[in-house]
């Protein structure tokens, strides 16, 4: 059936390629009520899948959609309004919108309409109400919003502050496959007052394994590099530490690139410890940082006008061994040349 292509298509990002009879099948369909195709009609208007974009007309599916009993619709819908796409916006009208996806059990409207009550956006402000509904998107599936709860907790925004408690959310959105919660939960046990070496390690190589070039992806990396340069959870492996610092490195955490040159990470790898001795300027030469280093991050004699491949240079062109290289830029990055 030529709706059920029409559907897998906008699933998968493909463009839908709809004949004009097929389309208008289509909207046949969603006149008759089946919320789905009217979605996604809005989906292909909204985003200009297969037709020329059209905000009016994806408000018209969408409205059709909520109507017919959609809980995605209403939410899409209410997006329209939020973000004035097509529709002047109404908050008002964005939070009865939110509210019905929530009823119908989309979770994502419940985390949004949330906010609304946090920040009074259309609804008389209430705190408690917009945890009630945080708790209830994360309840009801949502990882990303348990990652958020955990953050209120464990920093005690708008709650009190319970490590415990953040964690259970924590380890909710990671179980959700929420990959910051997965971050979070592992800094935790790395840092925080859970203190589980083995358990970290284990989330930080979750996230760094699945890294797709997001900051907590590298990061994961980065605290790898730490654990392994200092046998937390681990047993002690430099190279295994370099390892870790390179992917991070070109992630774009510069500490980590720092590290790469430092005396502590690379000075006793077995392998490859001439070419090691040159990753700390590694992050110039992958061109992650434009071609300048910020100095605040220990990374010696940078300065805004200087090129990091010249630092690179003077630090392991002048200096004969890895040591006095590391003490040079020691004393650089305390304004001693």
């Amino acid at each position: 059936m030529k709706k059920i292509v029409l559907t897998v298509m906008l699933l998968t990002g493909m463009s839908a390629g709809l004949s004009a009879a097929e389309f208008e099948e289509n909207q046949k369909a969603c006149d008759a009520g089946d919320a789905s195709i009217c979605s996604n009609l809005g989906i292909m208007y909204a985003e200009g899948t297969g037709v020329k974009q059209d905000y009016s007309k994806a408000v018209e599916f969408y409205g059709k959609a909520c109507d017919a009993g959609s809980a995605f619709g209403c939410f899409r819908l209410g997006s329209m309004y939020y973000t004035e796409n097509g529709e002047k916006q109404d908050y008002g009208k964005v939070a009865k919108l939110f509210g019905k996806a929530c009823d119908g059990g989309y979770a994502e409207g419940c985390a949004t309409l949330g906010f609304m009550y946090g920040a009074g956006q259309g609804v008389k402000q209430d705190d408690s109400k917009a945890l009630e509904l945080q708790g209830k998107a994360c309840a009801d599936g949502f990882a990303a919003e348990c990652n958020n709860l955990g953050y209120m907790y464990r920093e005690g925004a708008g709650v009190k502050q319970d490590y415990s408690t953040a964690a259970e959310f924590f380890s909710k959105a990671c179980d959700g496959g929420d990959a910051e919660g997965c971050y979070n939960l592992g800094y935790i046990y790395y840092e925080g007052a859970k203190q589980d070496y083995s358990k970290a390690v284990k989330l930080f190589t979750r996230v760094c394994d699945g890294d797709n070039g997001s900051s907590h992806g590298s990061y994961g990396c980065y605290h790898l590099g730490d654990m392994y340069r200092k046998g937390q959870g681990v047993k002690q492996d430099n190279d295994k530490a370099v390892k870790f610092y390179t992917k991070a490195c070109h992630g774009g955490v510069l500490h980590a690139c720092s590290n790469l040159g430092s005396r502590n990470a690379s000075k006793h790898s077995k392998k490859n410890s001439s070419r090691n001795l040159r990753h700390f300027p590694f992050v110039c030469y992958e061109n992650k940082s434009g071609g300048n280093i910020d100095n605040t991050l220990y990374q010696g004699c940078v300065r805004s006008s200087e090129k990091c491949t010249s630092v690179g240079k003077f630090h392991f062109g002048k200096y004969p061994n890895n040591l006095q290289a590391h003490e040079a830029f020691e004393r650089c990055s305390k304004g001693n040349r």
